[in-house]
């Protein structure tokens, strides 16, 4: 977080809610803007109230998705992604990772597994 803060200037952030001692321990962020979001919103929640990030938004797999979600928040209506690597979703029941399923489970002690709930709307 010290690197975060020292070598992005005046940049506002957005992190998770749950993440706010983390972020603010130490010191760092201390004059700069940050805005906190609250993760988990369902996608019925969302296709009836929109996104509103006041209210709890969907939880993001990447930092992308939580991006798209602020922007669409803040009224943008056309977003360019550039150098984003989000194709997860392409090779559902395959995997197409740089580490190894194996490697994956050792390290975080979980299975590797996507979530299907919903993957129409996605």
């Amino acid at each position: 977080m010290k690197e975060l803060d020292q070598g992005t200037g005046d940049s506002t952030f957005f992190f998770a809610l749950p993440d706010q001692a983390r972020v603010e321990g130490g010191g760092n962020f201390a004059n700069r803007q940050l805005h906190y979001l609250w993760f988990g919103a369902s996608s019925e929640m969302i296709l009836n109230t929109g996104i509103d990030l006041t209210r709890p938004i969907v939880s993001p797999s990447t930092v992308t998705i939580m991006a798209l979600q602020v922007a669409m928040y803040m009224g943008f209506r056309q977003i360019y992604l550039l150098g984003c690597d989000h194709n997860q979703i392409v090779g559902l029941n395959k995997r197409k990772w740089f580490f190894s399923t194996e490697e994956f489970v050792r390290v975080t002690k979980r299975p590797l597994e996507w979530n299907y709930r919903h993957i129409e709307w996605f």
